[in-house]
């Protein structure tokens, strides 16, 4: 998962409980593959970016998922209906 998921988890589980929560779940996160925001993610994301008019964070986790050839699993409606995700409404 991109460093930024990690980010985007620790502050949700922060606004809505406590420190303690947040560093649990990014702990569990970090048993997985970290992926690190490289140059050409960062190129990627930015065309997706504009291409598909998404925000920095999600194109971001878009184009991480593209280069590794990952599906994204989300209930995010900003990715509903994009290739290679799994979207499901809340």
């Amino acid at each position: 998962m991109p460093t930024i998921c990690i980010y985007e988890v620790f502050k949700k589980i922060l606004s809505v409980s406590n420190e303690s929560d947040a560093i649990s779940a990014v702990a569990q996160m970090k048993k997985g593959q970290v992926l690190e925001l490289t140059f050409d993610i960062s190129l990627l994301a930015a065309k997706i970016s504009y291409q598909k008019k998404l925000a920095m964070a999600d194109s971001i986790i878009f184009a991480s998922a593209n280069a590794y050839d990952a599906i994204i699993w989300t209930q995010d409606k900003n990715f509903e209906g994009l290739e290679n995700v799994n979207y499901y409404s809340v």
